[in-house]
């Protein structure tokens, strides 16, 4: 009989010190580190404690990523306030990140605040959320330790300690959509809302977006493997 996954209802992946899948190395908590690997709704709401994620919406959109893991490009177009960034961007590329802890992401937004942002909200989950923490100690930095030595750690990157191989390029980093850098190799190209509803108003406008998206291209480290995922707001 397969082990129980399901925590308890009062468990706040955030703020609970106690083992909501047993103690570390039980087959509990086996069987919830490889379930996080392959279910992104299981991981989302239940170890990272994005509640407001529990609708039929959210769990379909969850099979449809699951389903398109191996696909280069993916689209994916959502009205505002359906947790798109949080379950997609933030979610998927936590679950991206603990099937390959040497992966490069870049995160691509319209400014460099809310991609920095959206970095810190993720680096937040390996600093202090105590569920993920518990589950998955290797790729977080010891308790109180806000970095590990050596390891870059800030607003605009991070690194996991776990990495199998150290490279240039950090885990994750942070870039605006207009400012690009030409000199990074990277496995994959994340997108969100880098069209909003001011640089997507005019001809020319558009036209420059679709440079630069074609400019930032050329960040990928091997075309036939490095995967893109586009995040965005449906606007007309």
């Amino acid at each position: 009989m397969e082990p129980s996954l399901k925590p308890s209802p009062t468990i706040v992946a955030s703020s609970s010190s106690s083992a909501p899948f047993g103690p570390q190395g039980s087959p509990t908590w086996h069987a919830a580190r490889a379930r996080c690997k392959t279910d992104l709704y299981f991981l989302a709401r239940h170890v990272l404690g994005y509640r407001d994620i529990g609708t039929a919406l959210h769990r379909d959109l969850c099979h449809r990523w699951e389903r398109r893991t191996l696909k280069l490009f993916k689209l994916w177009l959502m009205p505002r306030g359906h947790l798109k960034t949080t379950l997609l961007t933030i979610s998927g590329n936590i679950q991206r990140i603990l099937n390959n802890p040497g992966v490069r992401i870049t995160l691509f937004f319209n400014t460099i605040t809310n991609a920095m942002n959206k970095l810190r909200e993720m680096r937040a989950h390996f600093d202090k959320n105590r569920t993920f923490r518990y589950l998955f100690p290797e790729f977080c930095p010891p308790e109180g330790v806000r970095r590990v030595t050596g390891y870059r750690w800030t607003d605009h990157a991070f690194e996991v300690p776990n990495r199998p191989v150290r490279f240039a390029e950090p885990t994750v980093s942070a870039a605006a959509f207009e400012g690009a850098t030409v000199s990074a190799h990277v496995d994959h190209l994340h997108f969100d809302d880098v069209v909003d509803d001011l640089n997507s108003r005019t001809p020319d406008y558009r036209a420059k977006i679709k440079a630069q998206y074609l400019d930032s291209l050329q960040l990928r480290h091997d075309h036939s493997q490095s995967t893109i995922d586009l995040v965005g707001t449906v606007w007309h």
